[in-house]
């Protein structure tokens, strides 16, 4: 759990910093948050393919689209709750 959050914590400073971003370094954000858990979560490979969906959508929403970071990161939430074991969680 304090892995998880510390990788919140580093993803929303990641995501907040960037102010106009291209699809591509959203994309490239999304990867490195991606082998950042696979990393110290040791995710499956079908886990993997699903988390880097979730941290894309996240990315884009934030520093893409405008939204705000905390409706984006209850939503990646709910959905990392739905992809990861309690223990990952």
């Amino acid at each position: 759990m304090k892995k998880f959050m510390t990788i919140m914590a580093l993803m929303v400073t990641i995501v907040t910093s960037a102010a106009a971003m291209t699809y591509n370094e959203a994309r490239e954000h999304a990867l490195f948050l991606t082998d950042k858990m696979a990393y110290e979560l040791g995710l499956s490979s079908a886990q993997l393919n699903n988390v880097y969906e979730i941290n894309l959508d996240f990315v884009i929403g934030v520093a893409i689209q405008g939204e705000r970071p905390s409706i984006c990161q209850s939503r990646r939430d709910a959905d990392m709750r739905f992809v990861l074991s309690d223990y990952q969680y």
